[in-house]
């Protein structure tokens, strides 16, 4: 997810802490990927119930988005800490866009550009000026106060159009060209807030059996 991911720490597992880090590396490693699993699991369900299905398009690709939700478990060499990340993967059926749904988005207008570049001619009637087009409104989302966390690539585009010519063009591809925009629903946060605690006292649970049984051996 964007603008701010969810994240979740475990609190009040000193004492585990300090018993995982007298482990060997590996089993250290071995036993955080469990934990992590099995807490990810309880998440994971949570999201696809939560998260919202498409009606319309081809019926093949519909609930495409909850099976996409999953999880990655990633060890970090330097720090050697252990993570997991849940959220949507790009499959064969679906390209990730919960983000949209979960935080909205501002009015959107049609310039052709993707079309454009894909096809190697214009599609639509701004596909000539896709370009121009995207500095344009960049211009006036930075301007508007929508800039905060710009990044360099949309500083670069609102920098390469005066404010005159920018308003020029926006005024221009109103006219007929609006998509409308995507009102937020925030599934994500939700399903997250409602799991947490159950994924906490997962987590605790494999951790202590997995300590225990390695101390034992």
């Amino acid at each position: 997810m964007e603008r701010g991911d969810l994240r979740m720490e475990l609190h009040g597992a000193k004492e585990l802490t300090a018993r995982l880090r007298g482990l060997d590396k590996k089993v250290r490693r071995s036993i955080a990927g469990k934990a992590l699993r099995a807490g990810a699991k309880i998440m994971v369900k949570a999201l696809r119930s939560a998260a919202p299905v498409r009606k319309t398009g081809k019926a093949a690709g519909r609930g495409a988005g909850k099976k996409s939700l999953g999880t990655k478990v990633k060890t970090y060499r330097n720090s050697g800490i252990t993570v997991a990340i849940s959220g949507e993967r790009k499959t064969g059926e679906w390209v990730p866009h919960f983000h949209l749904i979960e935080y909205g988005t501002q009015e959107r207008y049609r310039t052709g550009q993707r079309q454009t570049a894909r096809l190697g001619k214009p599609v639509g009637a701004f596909g000539l000026f896709g370009s121009l087009v995207r500095k344009a409104q960049q211009r006036e989302r930075l301007a508007a106060g929508i800039g905060m966390g710009a990044t360099k690539r949309s500083l670069r585009e609102s920098s390469g159009i005066d404010a005159k010519h920018a308003a020029q063009v926006m005024a221009a591809i109103r006219t007929g060209q609006r998509t409308g925009r995507v009102t937020p629903r925030p599934f994500f946060k939700k399903a997250f807030m409602s799991a947490v605690g159950a994924v906490q006292a997962k987590q605790m649970e494999v951790l202590k059996t997995g300590i225990e049984a390695a101390w034992d051996a």
